[in-house]
């Protein structure tokens, strides 16, 4: 029974089989499962969506969002790096996992992508049926009124513009707008950003040597990978940091007295995957910043091989020809 990609977000399935439609969408199960996955559904929105959406802006008192250009916006702060922007107030952590990974690998591609006209006016290009789009957007954005903080995907630098302004630019290929990214495949992201298929590799499909070695060559090679967790077991899930139906961007692997590690990044900062062994090793195994994080979180962390194996369900990574 093949693994289709999942789509993540607050859109939730289960990913088992092909569903009727092709989407990747599953049956569920009644009593439990269905109880499972709306609890999932209140994680989700309280560790990735603290804010309603925007389409549910009704909800709000007048005036708690405002559309604002940035005062001192540039589109990229002293480059282009993995930790530079947070998931906002929609389920696209498929989106913004594969941006992080991007960043991480091919940072060059979002430095391209973007053309600032000096006006106040962008053109970001992506790609749709593999053809180059060129989306031409201002560099308005929806924002908290009383803190003015982005309310979709913001940056660590509030001033720090290509995240946001691509995030825009995809929302604006959908009719609906950002409401239009609330849920997707990482694939599918990684195929808009760059014009590129990827390879899925499902993890009860293979061994801990060979998903360490295939994550590990798509580091070697710069290839943007994208692991997705899925919905086996919810309070075990949210016991250890990790989120449910939810995308991480991969940032590179190591080993260590014999131990083979995945190195990853949550979409915010908060949660991370935590045990006792792992915390204590917090610091030497990936560089940390500071990024004004609470408590020192950026999102980072690792996993010995056999525990991303086991939490995550399958792996995304860009085919690149060069």
């Amino acid at each position: 029974m093949p693994v289709m990609p999942v789509v993540l977000g607050e859109r939730f399935t289960l990913a088992l089989e092909p569903s009727p439609l092709g989407t990747g969408a599953a049956s569920l199960a009644s009593g439990g499962r269905v109880e499972e996955e709306a609890r999932a559904r209140r994680l989700i929105r309280a560790v990735a969506n603290p804010v309603p959406l925007l389409e549910h802006a009704l909800e709000m008192r007048t005036g708690d969002i405002v559309r604002r250009a940035i005062p001192g916006g540039r589109v990229i702060v002293d480059g282009v790096r993995p930790f530079d922007i947070m998931q906002g107030a929609t389920g696209d952590c498929w989106l913004v996992a594969a941006l992080i990974a991007i960043a991480a690998t091919r940072p060059e591609l979002i430095e391209s992508a973007i053309t600032d006209h000096q006006d106040g006016t962008y053109t970001v290009r992506l790609y749709e049926d593999g053809r180059a789009r060129d989306i031409a957007i201002d560099g308005e954005l929806y924002l908290h009124a009383a803190i003015r903080e982005p309310v979709y995907l913001r940056s660590r630098d509030a001033s720090e513009l290509w995240g946001p302004l691509i995030e825009k630019a995809y929302a604006a290929l959908h009719e609906d707008g950002y409401q239009g990214v609330h849920s997707g495949w990482p694939a599918d992201a990684l195929r808009t950003l760059t014009n590129r298929d990827s390879e899925i590799v499902a993890h009860r499909e293979v061994d801990d040597a060979q998903l360490f070695a295939a994550i590990q060559q798509a580091v070697r090679e710069r290839r943007p990978t994208v692991a997705d967790i899925g919905l086996e077991n919810v309070e075990a899930a949210e016991a250890t940091g990790l989120v449910p139906l939810h995308a991480y961007a991969v940032l590179s692997t190591q080993v260590e007295d014999g131990e083979r590690y995945i190195v990853l990044r949550n979409t915010t900062d908060s949660p991370e995957f935590q045990s006792s062994s792992y915390i204590a090793a917090l610091p030497p195994f990936v560089p940390r910043e500071d990024h004004g994080s609470p408590f020192g979180l950026d999102g980072a962390f690792r996993m010995r091989i056999d525990d991303y194996r086991r939490w995550f369900r399958q792996t995304t990574m860009l085919k690149l020809d060069v």
